[in-house]
């Protein structure tokens, strides 16, 4: 299969879930959050276009497949549907957002090994590139995803689900904030 039909594929699975009431409720009650992420992802872009860096935000996270996900919030969060499975389970514990781009700390270690670009960012890039304003923003999303419609399946309740989220949050932005904040 071709990586446009890959591609292909991936969005008309992200479209579907956009189609569903679970995530019409999400999208409903975190616009703003959506449009955080978009604005954000469009400062990136721009920044992206008017540098030297070879790797994109999107090709960090797609491998890369067309970057169609990652600078769109409605779309991002549909890839939260995937691997939250309907926001019922927590999904992978990443601690620290930048780790995954630059591997100067453990806080991605539970998803380099599927992220072909792992630990070839340095902190220059992230930094002038301002990815960290797309992991605020996403995490920021996933709170309110969380809060709006999760329905844990593992016995914890909602209101921990949301914790551990808005936990992995602080951590994670604290995290990229310290990374960019000690030039």
């Amino acid at each position: 299969m071709k990586r446009d039909e890959v591609g292909k594929n991936k969005l008309d699975k992200l479209l579907a879930i956009m189609q569903t009431d679970l995530y019409r409720e999400a999208a409903s009650r975190c616009g703003p959050e959506i449009e955080l992420y978009t604005r954000a992802a469009g400062l990136v872009c721009l920044l992206e276009e008017e540098s030297s860096y070879n790797t994109t935000y999107a090709k960090f996270w797609l491998g890369g497949l067309q970057g169609y996900v990652l600078y769109q919030g409605d779309l991002d969060l549909a890839t939260m549907f995937e691997y939250t499975k309907n926001f019922t389970v927590f999904g992978t514990d990443i601690s620290c957002l930048a780790d995954c781009y630059t591997k100067q700390g453990t806080g991605c270690d539970s998803l380099t090994a599927w992220l072909p670009y792992s630990g070839t960012i340095c902190k220059e890039q992230y930094c002038d590139l301002k990815w960290s304003e797309i992991d605020i923003a996403y995490t920021a999303l996933r709170v309110c995803a969380s809060k709006a419609i999760a329905n844990p399946s593992d016995g914890t309740t909602k209101e921990e689900y949301v914790r551990a989220i808005e936990a992995n949050q602080m951590s994670s932005n604290s995290c990229g904030f310290n990374y960019c904040a000690s030039d």
